[in-house]
């Protein structure tokens, strides 16, 4: 359900079931939970659209029966990120898909009375395929990255009282790994396919979230702000000139920005209706300039949770993303369902 809250979810305890990216979060479970949730997404560009299904997730948190606090650990398998694009401009036909999704165990416990601190390990793995051809001349280039990587997440939640949450989290640098497929050849001659393999590392800065819940008997609030600054991006290799990987590191030091995404969510609970049902807003602008207008692009969620039976609950979410790419409208849309099982 974090979706449907807009992703504002660093100090959301346990009012918004499942996966969050606060690993703290679930210290404040009392039952155990299995949830699981499928995704069917379509990308629209002037017209043109491109539809795609896949797991959004399986997450599985038990909590442990201590002496004294709270206690609980984690497993789940989540999709990260989704590709999905295609535009045709100058001539230039350009098409892309691809996916990044983690593996992940992480556990929270209870620090001192009503603090809370967690941590998660991650592993990262995706690949991206992405093809350009000129339709003058027939000339076709992909490339088909592939990369991996461990991440390492360390949450705290403080409840303040029974109606305010305070929640922070801290994503460590990551290191991608990356076996990128690079080929060439020309639709009306075969023959002249060209192929090479680069290797190269990508270190992925701090990215850290802070943010506050209030959680009453009727309405619940989540704000969350995302802090990333992207000049810290940085690229590695042994098998480039040292040269072009100077190149390539201030390059990014003079186009890249820090970027400060920010979270809305709200959930309605009506009285006597086993149904919740939740609204969510995500502001987010882009490290770059001059290619999105106002170097940001925005995203709308509208959720809802029913009760089928005291242990067993259906989710589902829309959500939308629009924004303006080279001044062409663009929007992504995502449609979701999930059950989860409390226990």
């Amino acid at each position: 359900m974090s979706s449907s809250i807009g992703g504002a979810n660093v100090a959301s305890g346990n009012y918004i079931q499942g996966y969050t990216n606060n690993p703290a979060n679930i210290g404040l479970y009392k039952l155990s939970l299995l949830q699981t949730n499928y995704v069917n997404s379509e990308f629209d560009t002037e017209g043109t659209l491109i539809s795609d299904g896949f797991l959004g997730g399986v997450n599985w948190i038990v909590p442990i029966t201590v002496y004294r606090g709270s206690l609980a650990f984690g497993a789940g398998i989540n999709t990260e990120s989704h590709f999905s694009s295609t535009a045709n401009w100058d001539g230039i036909e350009y098409n892309e898909s691809g996916f990044l999704k983690s593996k992940s165990i992480y556990f929270s416990v209870e620090f001192s009375e009503k603090l809370f601190i967690g941590s998660e390990l991650k592993y990262y793995s995706g690949e991206d395929k992405m093809t350009e051809m000129e339709i003058s001349t027939g000339d076709v280039h992909h490339y088909n990255p592939d990369f991996n990587g461990w991440g390492f997440v360390f949450g705290l939640l403080k409840k303040i009282n029974n109606k305010f949450n305070f929640g922070m989290s801290i994503e460590l640098p990551l290191k991608f790994k990356v076996k990128d497929k690079y080929s060439e050849w020309n639709m009306n001659d075969v023959t002249s396919e060209y192929s090479d393999i680069w290797n190269y590392d990508v270190i992925r800065p701090v990215v850290s979230h802070l943010g506050f819940s209030y959680n009453g008997k009727i309405i619940n609030v989540f704000y969350e702000t995302e802090f990333t600054n992207w000049k810290n991006l940085e690229f590695k290799s042994n098998e480039y000139y040292t040269s072009d990987i100077f190149e390539i590191n201030t390059q990014i030091r003079d186009e890249f920005k820090t970027t400060r995404c920010h979270y809305i969510g709200v959930g309605f609970h009506p009285e006597k209706i086993p149904v919740n049902i939740y609204f969510g807003y995500q502001h987010l602008p882009v490290p770059f300039t001059d290619t999105y207008k106002s170097d940001k692009k925005e995203s709308l969620s509208l959720g809802a949770s029913y009760v089928i039976a005291n242990n067993i609950s259906i989710q589902g979410c829309y959500k939308l993303y629009k924004w303006e790419y080279e001044n062409i409208p663009e929007q992504y849309e995502q449609l979701s369902f999930g059950v989860s099982l409390h226990y």
